[in-house]
């Protein structure tokens, strides 16, 4: 049997490699890092980081708080708390003119001579303009004023995701209830509650989105709920959407009632139709923000304005009029002279 001696520290035997030749034959030398006791240098031991299961991107959060420090909490994080702050916040009352938009002028003239400071917010939308007084003694101006009236504050709506597009509107309320009496304990008090509004979705398709418009103690039985409408098991969400001018690109209103003389692009925020834009800059009309369009899901004056409509809709089941202890009761929805 042959015996193989093997010698310990044995010099390297010369690459064959490129760029080994290329060094050999231009005269430069390979420098070699020298060996202890025929050992390599250790590398320095990894930080073990374990993944939990079911989360495969644990390991990559654990390795970004070791390279960048603690992580600040995600903006839809942020903007989820507030729109629930927003939800819970007391609806005050509103106070909507009465006929003609025109009256506007003598109006104010009458407020300001019934009290010389007025605390009030103006609000101009599709149903005109809204008036929301934030003192008592500016609440007792405006309901000794003529040609105004207390407006109800709006109820707050839903999104049905899913509905089979030959349901009609006329039975979505009746279908919804009957369907999911047991499911979501749902009464025929819930029904009368129940409004459809409008449809939405491509047409193309065999399924549509519903909003619907519900009263305060139906809509805490349908929020984030699954219900059964025909031969469909649809998805309900709160519906928080905003109307956007694409002439003039604000919220509240839409083009067909603008009152801009001049449109606004939604690209570069400059007077011209945006279809006809060549601009290559980028601006926000809204928020003067220069990194997003007007249209832009994540501009923060949108979610401002979401933020207000949720402020001003009627969440609570038994909500308290507010100011009431302070000004009374006033008899009948139109403020007397």
């Amino acid at each position: 049997m042959d015996t193989i001696l093997v010698e310990e520290d044995s010099p390297p035997k010369p690459s064959t490699s490129y760029a080994d030749r290329v060094k050999l034959k231009s005269g430069t030398s390979v420098k070699t890092r020298p060996k202890e006791n025929g050992r390599k240098d250790p590398l320095p031991p990894l930080t073990p980081v374990i993944a939990k299961k079911g989360n495969p991107s644990a390991a990559n959060r654990e390795t970004d708080k070791l390279v960048d420090g603690p992580r600040t909490k995600p903006k839809n994080i942020k903007v989820k708390k507030a729109n629930e702050k927003a939800r819970a916040a007391t609806v005050g009352p509103c106070i909507e003119i009465i006929g003609d938009q025109e009256k506007w002028a003598d109006i104010r003239k009458s407020i300001e001579q019934k009290g010389s400071c007025p605390k009030v917010r103006i609000s101009k939308n599709e149903a005109g303009i809204i008036l929301f007084p934030e003192h008592p003694d500016t609440l007792n101006a405006l309901r000794r004023t003529s040609n105004l009236a207390k407006r109800k504050p709006p109820l707050p709506r839903l999104i049905i995701s899913g509905v089979d597009r030959l349901l009609e509107g006329h039975v979505l309320s009746w279908s919804l209830v009957n369907q999911n009496r047991e499911h979501l304990g749902l009464s025929t008090e819930d029904e009368a509650g129940i409004k459809p509004l409008f449809k939405t979705g491509p047409r193309d398709r065999i399924s549509a989105n519903w909003v619907i418009e519900a009263r305060p103690e139906t809509f805490a039985k349908l929020e984030n709920k699954s219900a059964y409408l025909g031969f469909s098991k649809c998805r309900i969400k709160l519906y928080s959407s905003i109307l956007q001018c694409y002439n003039c690109q604000r919220y509240g209103h839409t083009a067909a009632r603008c009152r801009a003389k001049e449109p606004t692009c939604r690209n570069s925020s400059v007077s011209h139709d945006s279809r006809n834009c060549r601009s290559e800059s980028v601006r926000c009309t809204n928020c003067k923000n220069r990194g997003h369009k007007s249209s832009s899901m994540k501009c923060p004056a949108k979610s401002g304005a979401v933020r207000t409509i949720l402020r001003r809709t009627d969440f609570a089941v038994l909500k308290p009029p507010v100011l009431s202890a302070q000004v009374g009761t006033s008899s009948g929805n139109e403020c007397g002279n």
